[in-house]
């Protein structure tokens, strides 16, 4: 599959946050069935969970990022990836 699975879901989501979409994670929706032997059932509720936690971050964090200045939002920005990067390797 080249890439481990971590290294490309942590790849996608710093993207995504370029891009503003999360439809990314329906293409990685076979590779995760097949790394983890999933059922339809569990990848669902997999993409669910996801779903639902990105709804609940993004809210809160768009509101915050609509009240700071651009260069505050910037600098946490690449605060959070940063320490994200140095955390997965």
């Amino acid at each position: 599959m080249g890439a481990p699975l971590q290294f490309k879901l942590t790849r996608m989501a710093s993207s995504s946050t370029r891009r503003g979409s999360s439809t990314w994670a329906t293409a990685l929706t076979e590779p995760v069935r097949k790394e983890f032997n999933l059922s339809d059932t569990q990848i669902g509720a997999v993409t669910t969970a996801f779903t639902l936690l990105y709804a609940l971050i993004v809210v809160p964090l768009g509101r915050v990022v609509d009240q700071w200045s651009r260069k505050r939002s910037v600098i946490g920005t690449r605060i959070c990836r940063l320490s994200l990067s140095m955390r997965h390797g």
